[in-house]
């Protein structure tokens, strides 16, 4: 690549690490970027290498997405896990932020751990998911057709109407030097049952709701519906059951919601079909036939859970790859000990440290599965998986257990970004051989700049409040805290929880609806319920892309404004 080239790819890097790391905080959504730096990426390099021929220049702006793209899915992850610290103990995130050269440092050194560990479980997983299965990647997909496209710049045109339509929506909101804005941040318009029916005017709000579609929508207006069964129904009997009982109601909503958080998780691993596989697992072992019971086919099944079709028996293609590549081994072993001697110095034991490496090796893989199916990165309830096991088995605190979870999500994001990136190379043909070194020049960019960034956000912003709400973060944090809630409330919220998985509405969705700040809640739900009119989605994608960049950059430069 050339340095020209390389400037502007650490440019995008950075645009793209600061966009999503304030759009996964201020809403539990974290749309990818990827189709959007190519998009810029054809505008720059179809201007500035014309005599190129199609594949040279297509093969340029792959580049360019492989290295900024990254970054985007790395700070939907940390977005996610991060306020999960506030939440469970706000004073030690405000000691931490009071040291702001400690904590780019430590955000710096987890996200080159854990990317680079991400990014060498996606090099050994590329060849069984996709060389050998052919796992779609539709994301990859969409992403190759915006490079090949020669005719894109009406998506660009319309990129860029989006980026300045909020611009000037913003500057009427906020103002800007001396001119004072004139329009409000939010207008309420009613008050149905004691619920706030307002409107926030952020047109990022509105561009992620409809992005995401009407699946976001009925589980909102589901979680804000249910609010009047909080108000209402729940505290009359409690004060009859229990009427030396002295429960507030915001502790009646912190119990509620936990139990609707531990609903979402037992279904989730009932759903993954584990139960029924060690209970057959089980079975075996007593059974007449244990003489020919293979230990191999026991490994696989209970750690792995997977199908051949499914992607093939991982650890074979992790024995043939070092095989093959043994320098390449070295580098896995290297970056596995580094890993290791992070979380030692972080308070895990030894044994604690491993245990969660190879968890987060084989969710991760989970994870690749997923994502090359329906072209989406799950960081949730893989995470939860993680996370309730080590909990259970080792003493951790609560930077511990948030660490558990940006560690995973970021090695989950670059593993997943790797075959994303991969697949698009394969199916354009385009040399694979200097991917990894794309992959691992956006991961170092990354890791200088993430904690600066959410530095800013958290010491500018309330964590919690509409500006910033870390609505993914809170869930979390719910469910560690569970035990300590009225167990009334959790057990209500529990099977109110089943109920609605009964009617295929997420519990964890249905959350949002109940704590999310009115006027964030009905923002996102008028742009999914646009969605749902008769247009071409794919249409607008770029004009969303061009709105979701306008207000996260208004952000950071309202942010270093006030600094400078």
């Amino acid at each position: 690549m050339v340095p020209l080239l390389l400037i502007i790819s650490f440019c995008l890097t950075i645009f793209t690490t600061v966009t999503l790391a304030y759009v996964s905080m201020v809403s539990m959504l974290g749309p990818w970027l990827a189709p959007t730096i190519a998009l810029i990426g054809n505008f720059i390099t179809r201007r500035l290498y014309l005599k190129r021929s199609d594949h040279a220049t297509e093969y340029q702006v792959a580049a360019l997405q492989a290295i900024a793209a990254g970054g985007g899915t790395i700070a939907v992850g940390v977005g996610f896990a991060l306020p999960m610290l506030y939440f469970l103990d706000a004073a030690l995130f405000t000691q931490l932020l009071a040291q702001p050269l400690y904590f780019f440092l430590a955000m710096g050194l987890i996200t080159l751990c854990a990317g680079s560990l991400g990014i060498f479980l996606g090099w050994i997983f590329a060849n069984p998911l996709i060389d050998q299965h052919k796992l779609p990647f539709p994301s990859s997909r969409l992403t190759f057709n915006v490079i090949h496209s020669a005719g894109n710049s009406e998506q660009t045109k319309t990129l860029a109407l989006g980026f300045a339509l909020t611009s000037i929506i913003c500057t009427m909101r906020d103002g800007i030097w001396r001119f004072a804005g004139f329009i409000p941040k939010s207008i309420s318009i009613a008050s149905i049952f004691g619920c706030e029916l307002a409107f926030s005017l952020s047109p990022m709000l509105a561009a992620v709701g409809f992005s995401a579609g009407v699946r976001i929508v009925l589980p909102l207006l589901v979680g804000f519906l249910s609010k009047p069964i909080l108000t209402l129904l729940i505290p009359p009997i409690i004060q009859f059951f229990w009427t030396t009982s002295a429960v507030t109601p915001s502790a009646i909503l912190m119990g509620f919601c936990s139990g609707l958080i531990l609903s979402e998780l037992i279904s989730g691993i009932y759903s993954t079909g584990i139960f029924a596989k060690i209970y057959t697992l089980v079975k075996s072992l007593f059974s007449s036939s244990i003489k020919s019971w293979k230990y191999d086919l026991f490994l696989k099944n209970l750690i792995w859970g997977c199908h051949p079709r499914e992607g093939g028996d991982p650890s074979k293609s992790f024995i043939a790859f070092m095989q093959q590549n043994k320098s390449t081994g070295l580098y896995g072993a290297a970056i596995g000990l580094c890993s290791l001697a992070l979380l030692i110095t972080a308070g895990f034991s030894l044994f604690a440290g491993l245990s969660f490496l190879i968890l987060s090796g084989i969710a991760t893989y989970h994870i690749c599965v997923i994502s090359g199916h329906i072209g989406m990165v799950q960081f949730g309830r893989f995470s939860t998986f993680i996370m309730i096991p080590m909990l259970l088995f080792f003493t951790l605190l609560p930077q511990h257990l948030t660490l558990i979870c940006i560690f995973f999500h970021i090695c989950a994001a670059s593993a997943s970004d790797y075959l994303f990136d991969y697949n698009i190379f394969h199916i354009g043909r385009y040399p694979k051989k200097h991917l990894v070194a794309y992959q691992l020049i956006g991961l170092v960019v990354t890791a200088l700049s993430i904690g600066v960034i959410f530095w800013l956000l958290f010491t500018n912003f309330q964590l919690g409040s509409p500006d910033l709400f870390g609505q993914r973060g809170r869930t979390k944090a719910l469910l560690i805290q569970t035990l300590s809630f009225d167990y009334f409330t959790l057990v209500f919220g529990f099977f109110y929880g089943f109920l609605l998985k009964k009617f295929r509405i997420s519990p964890a969705m249905t959350l949002g609806g109940l704590l999310m700040p009115a006027s964030l809640l009905w923002s996102l739900v008028g742009g999914g319920l646009i969605s749902a009119l008769p247009v071409n989605k794919e249409r607008y994608a770029p004009f969303c892309a061009g709105v979701l960049t306008s207000e996260s950059m208004w952000v950071i430069v309202t942010i270093v404004s006030k600094i400078f």
